[in-house]
């Protein structure tokens, strides 16, 4: 009986000890999960296109909180806080652009406003109006109508009501033009 016991409790122990080998083998399997996680997420930080990154990062964090499992106690909270970080640098990239773009919508209803203004001004000339004026203004405008849609996007809050803007304007101006051209029109038809 005593041999038995002992059989079993040397079994016990040998068994206690592989299992720490595959505990120690299970962290490091996992700690080279997070380690490849976090190169893949280092190399998102050079990515051209952020909103790439961002979509790739978010795909990274479910790998981490779904596949990348337990690590050994001492490479637990800094390969968190090592991934957290680089995914903190690519929303601040983020963040930048979003800035960048904002000041280049920003640019972009100033010009789009000095389009308008300048139709505007067109259409209510200071000096008298003859027939080669219109001519050119007609020219002018639609340069200038082609520069604005050409120009890009503007504030979301801003938009409607910046087309709508240059649509009166436009408006505004054809009407001036085609009252002016009218009376010549029907001393045209009048005369023939």
């Amino acid at each position: 009986l005593n041999n038995n016991y002992f059989h079993h409790l040397n079994q016990f122990y040998a068994m206690m000890d592989l299992n720490k080998e595959y505990l120690e083998q299970e962290y490091a399997h996992n700690l080279e999960k997070r380690q490849h996680i976090i190169a893949r997420a280092k190399e998102l930080e050079s990515e051209s296109v952020v909103q790439k990154a961002l979509n790739e990062l978010q795909y990274l964090h479910k790998l981490w909180k779904e596949e990348a499992e337990p690590v050994a106690e001492e490479f637990r909270e800094k390969t968190w806080d090592e991934f957290k970080e680089i995914s903190n640098r690519i929303h601040a990239r983020k963040s930048e652009l979003n800035a960048v773009h904002e000041a280049e919508q920003a640019a972009n209803l100033e010009k789009k406003n000095g389009i308008i203004a300048e139709i505007v001004a067109l259409a209510a000339p200071a000096a008298e109006i003859t027939h080669s004026y219109w001519q050119q203004a007609i020219k002018r405008v639609e340069e200038l109508r082609e520069e604005f849609l050409k120009t890009g996007s503007v504030p979301r809050n801003e938009s409607n009501q910046n087309w709508n803007d240059f649509k009166t304007t436009l408006r505004g101006f054809n009407t001036t033009k085609n009252n002016y051209f009218m009376p010549i029109s029907l001393m045209n038809i009048n005369a023939k």
